[in-house]
């Protein structure tokens, strides 16, 4: 039997006790079944789903087949109306009941109802939208992959799976048949060899990215956001990549791998780098500044990073690159006369800018290409106060032998004069002075000097960059050997990470403003149960959330129907 069409009495008894619970009777329709016309329509008649191209609904028809000249045809009796529309009323079920007790039968409101499992649509929907978004058709197709399995399906799963609950990829593999509208046969080696092609299509997707970025959302890169993190690996074996580092996760026991990401002003990823695991920051800023000018043809910008950056190595290369910088700067590093000028009162004014009340700057003139904006605020002095209290009641401790010499960062203001340790107030008193400093140094001499210290204000979008990527999306643990596999499950990641900011930015642009925990809460609510009524399947889905209507409506969605037949979900 076609789907969406029934034959026959019994089963339009059957279809009005299961779909038409409750739907709204059109009396002018039950006027047809008179004696002599219900006689008549029995024999022939049958039920039809008709869809409108118009109105997007589906109405239900009441239809009869007859004999035409030696062919079948098909007249419409009479019309229910919108099945939407028709809810919340008992009418059909007396007409049920009536025509069940023509031929001496019993009508049963309760048709055999069994769940069979929950499925997710909502992430399902969402991906493949964003997927079509971001053109990615086009680019796997481009890529000309010589593979056998299904690329598309794989990444497809991978990516629900990452956006929704990031788990193992044997888990993902267990729970495929989770996620509606999603091939459900992939094997477990498709998974990680898809993992393996990202690896190989690392560079040529972030470019990708990148143009569709530009072109579609106006990515503006005339100020670029660079910082780095580390990745921990549950595992104490070393390799070329997984290196034993200083952890910013404080996994001192575990190997590690440094991840440098680049961003724009809107906090769009641009692209990342990975390094082995005992880098030290200030080295990965060049290699991810030579491939952004590489892959991405970019002229000109103006770099924005952390102190960890700040040398005069990375300085004269980004110079050599043709780039600008903003960059916290040491002030307890520069030459004694420019620290004479920072810790001079004289010259300081307030920055109007800024979100700190009392903030004062001053501008201090390094050479010819360079500038320094110095501020200063008694809320930045309380906290490095208190941080150096803290340093001194451990330094105390490890004299009085309460606490070990080997734990980092303990011995900061202790000195060793003849094998004898004390602690060193001479170093207290000077970094005493320096509370509440803070610098900025940039060789662009346009902008003002608060343009220059809104820009590095901004900096704290890509540490919230770090935070989604290894909370939200669980970037780390990494449980991945093989260096090609880490490689391709941080592409994935990234890619993960692409469609998330997107989903973020454009929700903002509507005006709604949602973090990623709650984006994720509302897409996860968008499920339905696959149930069993009377040996038919079907799917009804549960209640949609407010935000999550908020995400269909943002992005063209269309919710399915409360209750559908399985294929026309």
């Amino acid at each position: 039997m076609r789907p969406g069409v029934y034959g026959g009495f019994g089963v339009l008894c059957d279809f009005l006790k299961i779909f038409c619970s409750g739907i709204v009777c059109n009396y002018t329709w039950l006027n047809l079944f008179t004696d002599k016309l219900l006689t008549d329509i029995l024999c022939n008649v049958f039920i039809r789903i008709k869809s409108s191209p118009t109105t997007k609904k589906k109405y239900l028809q009441v239809c009869k087949s007859f004999r035409k000249e030696g062919k079948v045809s098909q007249k419409v009796v009479g019309s229910l109306g919108a099945v939407n529309d028709l809810i919340d009323s008992g009418e059909i079920e007396k007409l049920a009941a009536s025509l069940l007790n023509l031929v001496g039968k019993s009508f049963n409101s309760s048709p055999e109802i069994k769940e069979i499992k929950r499925l997710q649509w909502g992430a399902s929907k969402l991906i493949q939208t964003l997927w079509k978004i971001f053109k990615l058709d086009d680019f796997v197709k481009s890529q000309k992959l010589k593979i056998t399995f299904d690329f598309k399906a794989a990444l497809l799963l991978l990516l629900i799976d990452r956006f929704l609950n990031p788990r193992s990829k044997l888990k993902t593999f267990e729970k495929q048949s989770n996620f509606w509208g999603i091939k459900t046969n992939l094997d477990l080696q498709h998974l990680y060899r898809s993992l393996d092609t990202l690896a190989d299509l690392k560079v040529t997707l972030e470019k990708h990215l990148f143009e569709i970025n530009s072109n579609l959302f106006n990515m503006k890169v005339n100020i670029v956001f660079f910082d780095a993190t580390t990745l921990y690996f549950e595992s104490d074996k070393a390799d070329d990549l997984r290196k034993f580092g200083f952890s910013k996760d404080c996994m001192f026991k575990d190997v590690q791998v440094v991840l440098g990401l680049l961003m724009d002003e809107e906090g769009r990823p641009i692209g990342f780098e990975s390094f082995p695991g005992n880098t030290f920051d200030g080295k990965t800023l060049i290699k991810a500044l030579g491939s952004l000018k590489k892959n991405f043809e970019i002229e000109k910008l103006i770099l924005v990073g952390d102190r960890g950056i700040c040398s005069k190595v990375n300085l004269e290369e980004i110079k050599k690159l043709g780039y600008e910088y903003i960059i916290a700067s040491s002030l307890k590093k520069q030459s004694r006369a420019i620290k004479d000028k920072v810790l001079d009162q004289e010259g300081y004014k307030p920055l109007t800018k800024s979100d700190l009340e009392d903030l004062t700057y001053k501008e201090i003139k390094l050479n010819d290409s360079e500038r320094l904006i110095s501020t200063w605020s008694s809320k930045r002095a309380k906290k490095d106060a208190y941080e150096r209290e803290i340093l001194i009641k451990k330094a105390k401790e490890i004299l009085e032998g309460e606490v070990s010499l080997k734990k980092p960062g303990k011995a900061k203001y202790l000195a060793l004069e003849q094998k004898t340790k004390y602690l060193d107030e001479a170093k207290i008193l000077e970094d005493k002075k320096w509370d509440g400093y803070y610098g900025i140094q940039s060789n662009n001499l346009k902008m003002s000097q608060e343009e220059i210290y809104e820009a590095y204000h901004q900096l704290w979008k890509i540490e919230d960059c770090f935070r989604v990527l290894k909370s939200h999306l669980k970037i780390r643990p990494i449980f991945h050997w093989n260096q090609k596999r880490i490689e391709g499950h941080l592409t994935l990641c990234f890619l993960a990470f692409v469609f998330e900011r997107h989903l973020e930015i454009e929700l903002r642009r509507q005006g709604l403003e949602a973090s990623p925990a709650k984006i994720r809460d509302s897409v996860y609510e968008m499920q339905a149960s696959l149930v069993e009524i009377n040996q038919r399947e079907y799917l009804m889905r549960s209640e949609i959330p407010k935000l999550a209507k908020d995400i269909l409506k943002t992005f063209n969605i269309t919710a399915p129907q409360e209750l559908s037949l399985l294929e026309d979900f």
